[in-house]
This record gives C-alpha cells, structure tokens and sequence, in this order.
C-alpha cells in the first residue's frame, strides 16, 4: 500500500502477546446461513455480502467450528472521521436480531 501512494516508510510486524488474527470465511452451504438466507434475508429483500474477514468472532469458526455471520447497520466511510450508519437501519437491524432469536429459540 505504501509503494502506491509515493510515501516513504518503513514497515515491519512485530511480535506480540496475543495471537494475531485468524481469517474465517462463511461457507455458503452451510445450514444455518442457508436458514437464515431463506426464512430471514430473502422475505426482507436483504442482500447479502460476503468476504474473507479477519475479527474477533473468526475463533469462534476456526477453533470451534461455529457458523460466523456479522450483521450491521447500512452506513458509509467504514474506519474512517467520515463514518455514518443509519439510524432507520438500526431499528431495522434489531428487528432482524429479533426474528432470527424467534427462529433459532424453538
């Protein structure tokens, strides 16, 4: 990134106490995301994103094996002094929270 934009630096990792971490992507074809694709998005017109992701909750589907799905608000300037969400979407965004508990709760 750095030779791209004509900056000089210099760059190097360094070790650290804790793990760095471990990237996870969602298969899929897996039941519960398939579940939640049919019974949750479709009837909501939600379109899903998928991508190689690197966060906290990838322990759980590396070392556990557990589905991982990340659900947001919509919003724009992720990581950045420009980040905005949606206020409309969150509301929205609980509501799905809600019907997905309703679903796997029985």
């Amino acid at each position: 990134c750095i030779s791209t934009t004509g900056i000089k630096a210099e760059v190097s990792l360094q070790p650290r106490t804790t793990p760095y971490g471990e990237s996870y992507q969602v298969n899929l074809e897996d039941p519960f995301l398939t579940e939640l694709q049919e019974k949750i998005f479709n009837p909501q017109g939600v379109s899903a994103y998928y991508c190689g992701s690197v966060a906290d909750e990838n322990v759980f589907a590396n070392r556990l094996g557990i589905p991982v799905v990340s659900l947001g608000p919509r919003g724009g300037g992720c990581h950045s002094c420009d980040e905005w969400v949606s206020l409309k979407s969150m509301d929205d965004l609980v509501e799905m929270y809600k019907e997905i508990i309703k679903l796997f709760n029985s």
